[in-house]
């Protein structure tokens, strides 16, 4: 077990309101099926710190979207503020879990820790993690390496308790610990797939560290006993810690409860036995434009799904945001502020400035003229003391509890099914998705209106496209949109040619026109017959003289073409004919083939 104070802190240091928000797959942000554009509970699941507003509903239960094991799916997001750019320092971390009771729910409410059910099998609530990893949690040792600024941790020692979550909240069965801090010292049932980072030097301390490749220590009872104790731990509020950071102090706890004493075990849990995660330099974003990279084009990672059978599973993305004011590597425990100790956080926040003096002189001046880490600063530049004792001050919106901040969503449930045994191996599975809900940009954001994903795909003769989407029927309302109010619905229609003739004025501007061809089923989209580009269509299997309707209503809000050969090499350019509104913009994509 590597020393505390030197893990890598996804509580990265700087002031900042940030979010992250998840496109692809469709992010929750703590949403479940609701028509308002507020979500309802920020506490269903997770800890997001994400704008209200933020997430996709819940999709219907019919249909569940799901990959397969080796095909290649892309991830989109959007982070407000920037990654890969000089004015901040970030992180971003994508990990995915899989568990038989993971599930959406049926209600937007949080889970209670007592049930009379099992709490972990109970299909009304949303469920990731377990009770028994919050239960742990909240009786495991805080880790007092951390920095924690002049936030009062003093008397709350338990992993609930953290900087950002100092009330000791709680969301879900989520570990706020855990969810703060990177690679987590504890067991966690997330596994890594990427980490990406604006300092690769950390990469192969990461990587090394990551629970992929390597086993945790932990201090923990006989299953036995979590048994036993289930819903006890919880209602008595603990403050204090029983389960230990360090084997001896580990082996010398116990607790009591109705006059029956628990003693942990120091345990080893296993890695999880799979390749170290990906470490690779941020993509450049712009701050405060919702992830814009270079060409105003989403933030994306794709990631080649494993080929395991999983009908329960979840993804998410973290975003921990700081400023290069100070070392965020190695700021820790001894950068806490303790103004009667002399200590007044970073040193590097107020070493650079001139006060003269020696140290003594340089702490009097950090203090009266409060150039140090703390909340709502008033600091006084000039240094403007008059002879009437008052002082020209800056007050600055500091809040230590979110100086270096981790946000995070989540992706609803998904199942991972194995490649099928008549796909060849050298063949390349790509997902193809739809991203967005119904609404004009200032009614979704921070989501974003529909696109597919990828909107730009290169396949060979040998591959496949999984095309799969799903949306909701119980958006707001009033949101903008073609066909039945609250409605999602996408299809797939081949693009009429271009315009303008090749090396005309606006040629390379643009896909197609806004019409398809005059007669789709006579061009030569994915090489597909008239009944497999009819489905595509009309997203859906219907009879001769049974449509959908003109805007798809009828249509399901799953849809699920399966696998389709992309055999036809040339560039073929499609789009959704129901979201084709200038209000909406116009959703399209283009696929080139090229010979294997």
């Amino acid at each position: 077990m590597f020393p505390h104070h030197v893990l890598i802190s996804l509580v990265a240091l700087g002031t900042v309101l940030a979010d992250i928000n998840l496109h692809n797959p469709r992010g929750g942000n703590n949403r479940h099926d609701e028509s308002t554009r507020q979500r309802r509970n920020g506490n269903r699941l997770f800890d997001s710190q994400n704008n209200a507003r933020g997430g996709h509903n819940v999709g219907p239960s019919s249909g569940a979207m799901y990959y397969y094991g080796g095909s290649q799916l892309t991830i989109r997001w959007a982070n407000q503020h920037s990654c890969g750019d000089e004015n901040n320092n970030c992180q971003v971390v994508i990990q995915y879990m899989c568990d038989e009771n993971l599930r959406d729910g049926t209600t937007f409410r949080t889970a209670p820790v007592t049930c009379t059910n099992d709490c972990d099998t109970n299909p009304k609530y949303g469920h990731h993690e377990s009770l028994n990893h919050y239960e742990a949690c909240s009786m495991r040792e805080r880790n007092r390496g951390l920095f924690t600024a002049d936030r009062n941790t003093a008397d709350r020692n338990t992993a609930k308790y953290t900087r950002q979550n100092e009330n000791g909240n709680r969301r879900g069965y989520e570990c706020p610990e855990e969810k703060d801090y990177y690679p987590y010292w504890a067991d966690s049932p997330w596994k890594d797939i990427a980490i990406m980072t604006n300092d690769e030097d950390i990469c192969e301390i990461v990587t090394e560290n990551s629970q992929n490749v390597k086993s945790r220590w932990v201090c923990t009872f006989s299953d036995e006993d979590w048994d036993e104790l289930r819903g006890k731990i919880l209602t008595a509020n603990l403050k204090d810690p029983t389960l230990y950071l360090d084997q001896d102090s580990c082996e010398e706890a116990s607790i009591t409860f109705r006059g029956k004493t628990y003693k942990p075990q120091w345990t080893e849990r296993p890695s999880h036995g799979i390749d170290a995660p990906e470490c690779v330099a941020e993509q450049y974003s712009r701050d405060n434009h919702q992830g814009n990279t270079i060409g105003g084009e989403f933030l994306e990672y794709n990631w080649t799904v494993p080929n395991i059978d999983e009908e329960h599973c979840a993804l998410r993305i973290r975003y921990n945001i700081s400023t290069n004011d100070f070392l965020h590597w190695t700021t820790d425990h001894t950068d806490n502020v303790n103004t009667k100790d002399g200590n007044y956080g970073p040193e590097e926040i107020y070493e650079s400035y001139d006060f003269e003096g020696d140290r003594g002189d340089l702490l009097k001046e950090v203090r009266r003229r409060q150039y140090y880490l703390k909340n709502n600063p008033m600091v006084d530049v000039f240094d403007t003391t008059s002879a009437r004792g008052k002082r020209f001050q800056f007050r600055l919106a500091l809040n230590t509890a979110q100086y270096g901040r981790t946000f995070q969503d989540r992706s609803h449930s998904f199942a991972i099914r194995k490649r099928p045994d008549n796909i060849d191996d050298s063949a390349v599975i790509y997902n193809l998705n739809v991203q967005g809900k119904r609404g004009n940009l200032a009614q979704v954001y921070p989501g974003t209106e529909y696109d597919f994903v990828p909107s730009k795909l290169h396949t060979t003769t040998n591959d496949y496209i999984h095309v799969q989407w799903t949306g909701s029927d119980n958006n707001p309302p009033n949101n903008a949109g073609q066909g039945k109010a609250r409605t999602d619905r996408s299809n797939i229609v081949q693009l009429g040619p271009r315009p303008y003739a090749e090396g005309d004025l606006g040629s390379n501007l643009t896909l197609g026109t806004n019409y398809p061809p005059e007669s789709p089923c006579g061009h030569d989209l994915f090489g597909l017959n008239r009944a497999q580009l009819t489905r595509l269509a009309l997203a859906g299997d219907f009879e001769i003289g049974d449509t959908p309707g003109v805007t798809l209503d009828d249509a399901g809000v799953y849809f699920d073409y399966g696998l389709m050969p992309t055999t036809t090499p040339g560039k073929h350019y499609f789009f959704s004919t129901r979201n084709n509104a200038f209000t909406n913009r116009d959703q399209k994509a283009e696929v080139t083939t090229t010979e294997q």
